[in-house]
């Protein structure tokens, strides 16, 4: 465990810096925060960044926390995803990834906005847009 801190902290520079002088200890993450000596609002806040070997993924507190507040007003509004389900004549349930067909959920590729608008679901008459359910708090 590290600790960094100072008034131009360059959050940036160090996930780029972890990213390429580390990949064996991909993938990891760190969090945040910054305030300011006079209370302004807009001023505070922080996140977090996880980094992998395909890149550096961000969220900032505004947008974690405008997230959350979108899933609860629309919980079943499709916020985090759909994907693609078909049911086989046997009544097994297989679902759609971009990359090898039909497969199990866990390889399912997920679909956000319009991006579902582009799939086309034919050859496959039972299919059904299903929104993924929002993560587990614990």
């Amino acid at each position: 465990m590290a600790f960094f801190h100072g008034d131009q902290f360059g959050v940036e520079p160090v996930a780029k810096l972890i990213r390429i002088a580390c990949p064996s200890a991909l993938p990891c993450g760190f969090a945040w925060s910054s305030d300011c000596d006079r209370l302004q609002a807009g001023e505070f806040g922080g996140g977090a960044v996880v980094i992998t070997a395909d890149g550096i993924d961000w969220h900032s507190t505004t947008g974690i926390l405008n997230h959350a507040l979108s899933r609860a007003e629309n919980p079943h509004d499709g916020l985090d995803g759909y994907v693609l389900a078909v049911r086989s004549p046997e009544g097994d349930i297989a679902y759609w990834n971009n990359t090898d067909g039909l497969g199990a959920l866990s390889s399912a590729t997920v679909f956000h906005g319009n991006e579902a608008a582009g799939v086309n679901p034919l050859p496959f008459e039972d299919a059904e847009w299903l929104a993924l359910p929002a993560p587990l708090h614990g």
